[in-house]
């Protein structure tokens, strides 16, 4: 399963945070209930919001995470833009994305999930892979 929390929409941060709480918990009760149920979300920027403002709803994510039943995916920070940004702009996406999935999880993801993209530039598989090259290397 997968949903998608549009974090740049036309609400206030804090409603945000808390649409992305009761989809994670929702989650979390659905992997108890069913042991194989296995769920991707993606953009470590709301995994950061749940781990500052619900760090104990966190530390359960992280055990499900550790388990396999949760896969953190989307190696980007948010899921951008893809036709406006500079290729410097989607590059520290990633970066930051590696970044914080690797101090949150011990791990980096190796793909690009970007379910509500309105489109992408004709250089964007060239910016993805150079974005491995060097952010693999971390």
């Amino acid at each position: 399963a997968h949903s998608l929390l549009d974090v740049a929409y036309y609400w206030r941060k804090i409603l945000a945070v808390q649409k992305n709480l009761r989809t994670m918990l929702i989650q979390l009760r659905l992997m108890d209930k069913y042991p194989d149920f296995k769920y991707t979300h993606t953009q470590p920027y709301v995994y950061e919001t749940l781990e500052k403002y619900y760090p104990e709803v966190f530390e359960e994510l992280k055990e499900k995470v550790a388990a396999g039943q949760f896969e953190p995916v989307g190696a980007m920070y948010v899921e951008p833009d893809c036709n406006v940004p500079s290729a410097e702009s989607l590059i520290r996406q990633c970066l930051y994305g590696q970044q914080t999935y690797k101090r949150m999880f011990g791990k980096k993801v190796n793909n690009a999930w970007l379910p509500d993209v309105f489109g992408y530039s004709a250089a964007m598989q060239k910016k993805i892979k150079k974005s491995k090259k060097y952010i693999l290397a971390l």
